[in-house]
Formats: structure tokens, C-alpha cells, sequence
């Protein structure tokens, strides 16, 4: 009798088991609705609470989540779309591919990011449109979640963004997530839209710009041959791209176009050279320093300040006495960068300047590059009447006198 009591009571204990469970989770199914409201509001902690139990919950929110999808409450609606993506609902994929066009550009990126986590590739079309929203922090997300995808066939849309979105960041995830999809395709998408001519301008010229920033050594032979493209912007962006790669063996055709019609080229060329860092660039730039424009003969000093040497130092010294107070100023204080000492004497006779800014600048060279002579020149310099330049000469003598 014992024996048969015994299964009996599992028996009883089973189904009173069960009946709790399904009491519970019938509980938990009927508090989905009140759950979802308490999505609403400005208090972080209690929605984030009844967004971990609807979590919990699981599945049995996810057709109530839905129809949410589609409520008055923008706040609601970017809520329930992130829960949709964490419960990875691919029977959502659809209705948050609906919020692509909703009002609230903020909604329409929760949305594009649960896409990505729930990671159906029924979601990839609804991403490509994602990719042409007017916002770039859309746009941004859109590529993430496609990332995550790894799908090939959506590089074409990806490498359009790259080279044609008007924000730089969006560009350059753009280019990041080609790179994790099909590494080195990137590089040959930016140069063949380098080399087209019937491509957009715009898109040439980031192209240019992504590939000096790549140091694409691949693209070199392009880059060249875009200094002769008609348009300004492809030039130098082309020609930064050179400076940046350190492309020595392109020196030549650089200080080509120092003499270039568009002032940005010639600017781009001076850096540029700046960069590559050859002596046998400096009388070249050093004809630079007598151009019309002061940023044209700041820009060469600066360049000359790169490449160093002796022939540098001695074409910048011939622009102290340049007529621009900032250009006398660049060149005081690229020559005590340089550690001229030679120049010491003539940055001395500028102590008189005229200009405020000139003057403090020559009482913090006069300090650093030192010498018996100066000491009577910084004396005389704690007596100017500009604040600035006294307090200058102050330091410098102190400095000397240590």
C-alpha cells in the first residue's frame, strides 16, 4: 500500500508543480501591458526596471512589443524597439523596418541598431535604405548593425556612403566596416573612384584625402597622376596625400605645383613638401617666402622648419624683416626651434619693434638661445610699458642669471 501511495504523491506533486508554473507565468503574460507602460517617463531606474522584467518575460512580450511600434509615445516606441532587438524577435524585423521613416530620427536609430541584433538577413534591405537617411548618426548605426551581418552583397551601397557621405565620421566607419568585410577592397573602391573622371568631384576628392590617410602605398601612381586633375580639390588633396605617405620619389612633381594657379594647391604643396622632409626642397621653398600672400610665406617657413639644416635656417633669417608682424613672429620662433644661435643678433635688433607681439616673442628667444648679449636687451625689456613683453623679458632674465 505504501508503494502505491508513494507514485500517487510525485503524481499530485508534479501537477500541483506544473499548475504553479503556468499560474506564474499567466501572471507574468496578464502584467505585460502594465509592464510596457511603465516603459514611459523620465525616471530612469523604474523604466529600466520594467524593461529587465519584460526581458525576463521573454517571448510572450514580444507581439505586445510590436504593437507598440506603432504608439503616439516616441519614447515608447524607441524603448520597445530596443527590447525587440535584445529578445533577438526576428518576427519584428518587419515592423522595425517600418520606423525607417519615423519622425523621431533617435526612434528610427534604435530601431536600425535592434536590426543588427537580432541578425536576420531579411533585415539587410531595410539597412541599405537606413544607409540614405538624412541623419549621419542613422546612417552610423545602419552600418554597425551591418557589420554585424558580414553579408558581401552590401558593399556597393557601404563604399558609395564612403565616398560621397557629407559627414567625415560616417566616411570613415564606412571605410571600416568595408575593411572588416572584405579587408583591401576599401583601398581598390578609393582608387577606382580616384581614376574616374565621370565620378561625383566630391567623391574624388575624399577619395584622395581616405587615401592619404590609409597610407595606401597602392594608390600612389594615382595620386600622381591626380596633380594634374582640373579640379583644385582633387589636386591638393592628392598632394596631401603624397606629404602624408612620405612618397619621396614624388619631391619633383610637388614643387611643380608651388606653381599652381589655386592658392589652396600651392599651400597643400609647401606642407606637403614640409612633410617629405629633403633639403633638396629647400630653394624651392625659400622662393616661396617672397609670394604675395603672408599664410603662402608662414606656410613655407614652417615647411623650412620641418627640413632644418643650415640653407633652411638662412633663407627663414632673411624674414625678420618681413613687412607681416606674424610672419616675424613664425620666424623667430622657428629659428629658435631650429637652435639658430646665428640668428641671435639679428632677432636682438627687433627688441624695438613696433609691434607688441614681435617684442614678446624676441624676449622668449633672446632666453632660450642666451648669450652675454642679450642680457642688456632683456633689462632693458622688463622696462617695457606692454605687460606682456615685460613679463616676458622678467623670465628670460631670470632664466640667463641662473
Amino acid at each position: 500500500m505504501i508503494v502505491k501511495i508513494i507514485p500517487m504523491l510525485l503524481l499530485i506533486t508534479s501537477v500541483f508543480s506544473f499548475s504553479i508554473e503556468g499560474i506564474y507565468a499567466a501572471d507574468s503574460t496578464a502584467k505585460i501591458p502594465e509592464l510596457i507602460q511603465g516603459l514611459k517617463g523620465w525616471n530612469r531606474a523604474a523604466t529600466e526596471a520594467n524593461y529587465e522584467k519584460l526581458y525576463q518575460i521573454g517571448k510572450p512580450a514580444v507581439p505586445y512589443l510590436i504593437k507598440v511600434l506603432k504608439d503616439e509615445d516616441p519614447g515608447l516606441r524607441s524603448q520597445a524597439a530596443r527590447l525587440l532587438g535584445d529578445l533577438q524577435a526576428e518576427e519584428a524585423v518587419i515592423p522595425l523596418g517600418e520606423l525607417i521613416n519615423d519622425p523621431k530620427s533617435w526612434v528610427t536609430r534604435s530601431a536600425v541598431f535592434s536590426l543588427g541584433n537580432i541578425g536576420s538577413p531579411a533585415a539587410i534591405p531595410i539597412l541599405k535604405k537606413a544607409l540614405k537617411h538624412y541623419k549621419p548618426k542613422v546612417q552610423e548605426a545602419a552600418l554597425i548593425s551591418l557589420d554585424e551581418l558580414q553579408d558581401k552583397s552590401v558593399l556597393p551601397d557601404i563604399t558609395e556612403l564612403m565616398i560621397s557621405a557629407n559627414d567625415q565620421y560616417v566616411r570613415w566607419k564606412a571605410m571600416m566596416v568595408i575593411r572588416s568585410i572584405e579587408k583591401g577592397s576599401e583601398i581598390s573602391a578609393l582608387i577606382k573612384t580616384l581614376d574616374d573622371k565621370k565620378a561625383k568631384v566630391t567623391s574624388r576628392r575624399n577619395s584622395a584625402v581616405m587615401l592619404g590617410e590609409l597610407k595606401a602605398e597602392s594608390a600612389i601612381p594615382s595620386l600622381i597622376k591626380a596633380f594634374s586633375d582640373k579640379d583644385a580639390g582633387i589636386r591638393w588633396g592628392a598632394v596631401e596625400a603624397v606629404g602624408k605617405m612620405g612618397v619621396i620619389q614624388a619631391r619633383p612633381k610637388v614643387e611643380e605645383l608651388l606653381k599652381d594657379k589655386n592658392l589652396d594647391v600651392r599651400m597643400f604643396a609647401i606642407g606637403a613638401l614640409g612633410r617629405l622632409g629633403s633639403k633638396d626642397s629647400v630653394p624651392a621653398l625659400s622662393r616661396m617666402l617672397s609670394s604675395k600672400p603672408s599664410e603662402v610665406r608662414k606656410n613655407a617657413i614652417r615647411s623650412l622648419g620641418r627640413i632644418g639644416g643650415n640653407e633652411a635656417a638662412k633663407a627663414i633669417r632673411e624674414k625678420l624683416a618681413d613687412s607681416d608682424r606674424y610672419v616675424k613672429v613664425l620666424a623667430i620662433e622657428t629659428l629658435v626651434n631650429l637652435n639658430d644661435t646665428d640668428s641671435a643678433a639679428e632677432i636682438k635688433l627687433l627688441a624695438s619693434d613696433r609691434s607688441p607681439s614681435v617684442r614678446t616673442v624676441v624676449m622668449s628667444a633672446l632666453g632660450r638661445l642666451g648669450g652675454d648679449s642679450a642680457l642688456d636687451v632683456l633689462r632693458a625689456g622688463t622696462e617695457d610699458k606692454n605687460f606682456w613683453v615685460k613679463g616676458e623679458a622678467e623670465r628670460s632674465l631670470k632664466k640667463l642669471q641662473q
